[in-house]
């Protein structure tokens, strides 16, 4: 009786490197991982995950499932799940990110942004950090417009400043 193990979904498997030595230019698109252990300038969109090793240099917009950097990396990041930067790794520029791990000793120069995905925040109002208008009605039901910080200070007896 033979047992079968299933592929996890997170496992991480290289079928596009860009070895050492090797310059590359241009937009790449890959379903699977990629590896980048030379340099790249362009656009980079990869359904799968990307690892920047020690020797890698990317001056890129690189979109990807995960990022892992070892190497360097300037441009822009949006990865959907999680973003890594390890020691002694370096990122330079803005970072878009369910999940973002920098290693003690790793460098990081720019934005970082947090989103948790499309599908979670779909529907939900977004907080611009400005209080709400309230609109409410008096005894009288004649509608009045009020802000929350006074309708607070009001309900403790004060006056909103």
């Amino acid at each position: 009786m033979g047992l079968r193990r299933k592929k996890s979904s997170q496992m991480q498997t290289t079928d596009t490197l860009i070895g050492a030595g090797t310059e590359f230019e241009g937009t790449l698109k890959t379903r699977a991982g990629l590896r980048i252990e030379g340099q790249f300038k362009g656009t980079i969109d990869c359904q799968g995950d990307i690892v920047i090793g020690k020797g890698g240099i990317v001056r890129s917009q690189v979109s990807a499932r995960n990022v892992t950097i070892a190497g360097k990396l300037f441009g822009e990041v949006t990865a959907r799940e999680r973003l890594t930067i390890l020691a002694p790794g370096e990122m330079e520029g803005n970072i878009t990110a369910a999940t973002l791990v920098i290693e003690d000793g790793a460098r990081f120069n720019g934005t970082s942004r947090m989103n948790r995905g499309e599908k979670e925040d779909a529907g939900k109002p977004h907080r611009t950090g400005k209080p709400e208008r309230l609109e409410q009605t008096d005894r009288t039901g004649k509608a009045e417009r009020t802000e929350p910080a006074a309708d607070a200070a009001q309900a403790k007896g004060r006056q909103a400043v």
